[in-house]
């Protein structure tokens, strides 16, 4: 998978402060519609926020992957954020959250491509040596690297 199709270096952020899970949803709305004028901050934000209603997003082990779907969104869309400090997410084994993934999927997406996406994101979030690379780099062009070139083992 190819995830350099749906995010660039310009949507990751590093050592973020938030305080809670409101913060950081608006932190990756902003994210998410950076260098893109086809999408609404307010209305990512909103489906983010309904999102998370439906089912939280949390993985367990300090990883969240939010998402939703946007009308009239062009293409997918994907962020990342690094949290300085975790911050409670609702995740069910009750571990602060501090790694975030992001995505916006349009409303229309029959083929469900942001499933797959979000499986493989799954899967290199359960690599324990890419999340500790995830936590302890700051650089966003290293960050970028490490993302897309991960291979499931």
């Amino acid at each position: 998978m190819n995830l350099a199709e749906y995010f660039h270096p310009e949507r990751i952020v590093t050592g973020v402060r938030a305080a809670n899970k409101s913060q950081v949803l608006e932190l990756l709305a902003k994210l998410l519609v950076k260098g893109d004028s086809t999408l609404d901050a307010a209305q990512v934000l909103n489906g983010l926020i309904i999102r998370e209603l439906l089912g939280g997003t949390a993985l367990g082990a300090g990883i969240a992957i939010p998402h939703s779907r946007i009308a009239n969104a062009p293409r997918i869309v994907g962020a990342f954020l690094q949290l300085a400090h975790g911050i409670d997410f609702d995740a069910a084994d009750r571990k602060k959250v501090d790694l975030f993934f992001a995505l916006t999927v349009p409303e229309n997406n029959a083929d469900n491509l942001h499933l797959t996406i979000i499986a493989h994101l799954a899967k290199l979030f359960s690599d324990p040596k890419t999340c500790a690379l995830l936590r302890n780099t700051r650089d966003p062009a290293t960050l970028f690297q490490i993302i897309t070139s991960w291979q499931s083992p």
